[in-house]
């Protein structure tokens, strides 16, 4: 008797704890998915286009993407360009509307090489005191960020001519958005080391002039009537004249999230309706399970939206994604340093800190993020 009682406790047990397909954990559990090997593995670096086609480079290999695969949407094609830098890493790329600029580490010196079509390079003749660090491009406009810790400068290049315009100290040049309505570039530079930054505005023939900020900004983005830019501590500022906060980052009802510096303008592709994406760090001492991956921000006529706030994805109607609990078990895992979308097919890439090139795709019957392959 007393064996059926205690069986009958168990059977209940097992029951409630896992019959309820209703409980937020196990529907959670439920949409995990087995993370698939990455083509493009390790660091990537940020992504840009030149003729049309987007570029993203890891190790010593440049990674040129053509379209989903007609026969399998959950696949994308891709051109493995090997060797590009000498066989040095690449550590970032940056693009005009004829050239594409690719800075890798060789024999213990930054190199700058550049190709009009991705598959032919030449490395650019930089001066014995220029020191490549760091390359941005902005409406068709090169910017170089040079030295060492300390003594860090930032330059421009036409394509034949470097032009020196400040020196930045100890702050290595960290992004650059253009504001077209002003005929204006925004220049941010950031301690490699320490929580400092700088912002410069500049206009062309005319010296860089320093804004005041409190805050080191950790990327920079142009959407189109404004510019806004994200500090390390996750708030979004518009940037101009001055610089006005806007809103943070989150998660859990907190507002203690980093920021990567990832920022990227999302289309829907049905309504055109966009949103701004920008990467989430945990800060790792506070938390246990760790909120990574990117929120999303609702943008209206190139401007953030009046009362819009970050939020995660897939909890609203206009959202990146169908299913926030497919995102939190695979994306939300991930520090993400950099996002795009692409224009061919609208399909929504990342590139992680360490698990490679990852994609919101169709695969088998849900759209879904995880490595691509």
């Amino acid at each position: 008797m007393k064996k059926q009682i205690l069986l009958k406790i168990f059977f209940t047990f097992i029951i409630l704890t896992f019959g309820s397909c209703s409980d937020p954990i196990f529907k959670t559990i439920s949409q995990e998915e087995k993370q698939l090997e990455p083509h493009i593995k390790g660091s990537p670096t940020n992504f840009v286009v030149l003729n049309g086609n987007m570029y993203v480079g890891s190790g010593t290999t440049l990674y040129r993407y053509k379209g989903t695969n007609p026969s399998n949407p959950a696949i994308g094609r891709w051109d493995d360009i090997p060797n590009v830098g000498n066989n040095g890493n690449i550590r970032q790329l940056a693009a005009t509307s004829t050239f594409m600029y690719l800075l890798c580490g060789e024999s213990g010196r930054n190199v700058l090489r550049k190709s009009s079509n991705g598959n032919s390079w030449a490395n650019v003749h930089v001066p014995d005191d220029i020191l490549v660090q760091s390359v941005y491009a902005a409406n068709n406009q090169l910017f170089i960020g040079t030295g060492n810790y300390s003594s860090y400068s930032i330059y421009e290049y036409d394509g034949n001519n470097f032009t020196f315009l400040i020196n930045s100290k100890n702050m290595l040049l960290n992004g650059v958005a253009y504001d077209s309505n002003n005929s204006v570039f925004y220049l941010i530079a950031k301690d490699i080391d320490a929580e400092t930054g700088n912002i410069f505005k500049y206009t062309a023939g005319s010296l860089p002039e320093q804004i005041p900020s409190s805050n080191p900004f950790m990327g920079i983005i142009s959407l189109g009537n404004s510019i806004v830019a994200i500090s390390r501590n996750g708030i979004l500022c518009n940037i101009g004249p001055n610089i006005s906060p806007g809103p943070r980052l989150n998660g859990d009802g907190s507002s203690d999230k980093l920021a990567t510096g990832a920022l990227e303008i999302w289309t829907d592709p049905n309504t055109s309706r966009k949103l701004l994406l920008a990467g989430r760090q945990d800060k790792m001492n506070y938390s246990v399970n760790y909120l990574q991956g990117y929120q999303e921000l609702e943008l209206e006529n190139g401007k953030i939206k009046a009362g819009a706030a970050f939020r995660d994805p897939g909890l609203h109607s206009l959202s990146t994604v169908d299913n926030n609990a497919s995102y939190k078990t695979n994306m939300e895992k991930n520090p993400v340093n950099y996002l795009y979308q692409d224009s061919s097919d609208h399909i929504l890439f990342a590139s992680t800190q360490t698990n490679g090139v990852w994609s919101y795709r169709l695969r088998g019957d849900r759209w879904l993020w995880n490595a691509e392959q």
